[in-house]
């Protein structure tokens, strides 16, 4: 559990740094500095600046978290500085731009459908939006039909998809046919 910023009422003494000083001066968070000092009090070894405590508080020298950064190689990273130092994002051409395409989800409906009835409709796979443009059910109560296989569906990846032919069927299936006239 992360730690929060201690609230100090006195000022850090002269060449001294509280933690949220100290932090901002080395680049490393407040919790790896209390984790630092954890292992500093129990192997006599730190991976961070040295601290020391000043009545019951923690304290890092000034001097001592130079000569850590020293030791470092350089000075704190600054997040600036580090995006701007980024490369530009490489420019996207149609390839990578056709390869990342997705299937559409289940409620998004795609241009230039064509309709069940056509031969181009009759294999196209349509999303349960697009069927139910075609059908007297909502997207939502297509997908329940489907999973309880009460009507035809392809099942393509854990998604349900609708052919043109499976919307006929669906069409047919909750056709009422008029009562004819009995003759007494």
């Amino acid at each position: 559990m992360a730690r929060g910023i201690p609230d100090h009422k006195a000022p850090a003494p002269p060449g001294f740094a509280w933690i949220d000083e100290a932090s901002r001066l080395s680049g490393r968070s407040i919790e790896t500095l209390y984790k630092d000092r954890a292992a500093q009090r129990r192997t006599g070894r730190s991976n961070g600046p040295w601290s020391s405590s000043i009545g019951r508080m923690a304290a890092w020298r000034k001097a001592d978290i130079d000569a850590w950064l020293d030791s470092q190689g350089g000075p704190a990273p600054d997040a600036e500085m580090l995006h701007n130092s980024r490369p530009p994002e490489p420019r996207r051409t149609a390839q990578v731009i056709a390869a990342s395409r997705k299937p559409p989800t289940w409620n998004q409906i795609r241009e230039d459908v064509p309709a069940p009835g056509t031969p181009e409709g009759a294999y196209f796979h349509y999303t349960p939006a697009e069927a139910a443009e075609w059908l007297p059910f909502g997207a939502h109560k297509l997908r329940r039909l489907a999973h309880a296989r009460e009507i035809p569906y392809v099942d393509n990846g854990n998604r349900v998809w609708f052919s043109g032919m499976n919307i006929r069927a669906i069409s047919e299936q909750f056709t009422v046919q008029p009562f004819t006239k009995r003759r007494s």
